[in-house]
């Protein structure tokens, strides 16, 4: 198995109007924070190759990260698929 294939949830997987929660506090580049816990609806994505960042938009924030800092490196230790509730 390769790195890639034991890799877990990565900015590339998300989906539009897919839930996700915080797993790991933490704080963007814009020194916005998030909470474990925070439930986000993911809306889109845009890359920034000049800068090398990726904003997250989501109907409830949105997120800014750099590729090369831990939250862009290590995705998946700070978000996770929100498991939904039955409705």
């Amino acid at each position: 198995m390769t790195k890639r294939a034991e890799r877990g949830l990565r900015i590339h997987d998300l989906k539009r109007g897919a839930r996700y929660v915080v797993v790991q506090d933490f704080v963007d580049e814009r020194n916005q924070p998030f909470q474990t816990g925070q439930v986000l609806t993911f809306v889109q994505a845009h890359f920034l190759p000049y800068d090398g960042g990726h904003t997250l938009v989501f109907e409830e924030s949105r997120v800014y990260i750099l590729e090369t800092t831990p939250l862009c490196v290590r995705f998946d230790e700070y978000l996770q698929p929100c498991a939904e509730a039955p409705r």
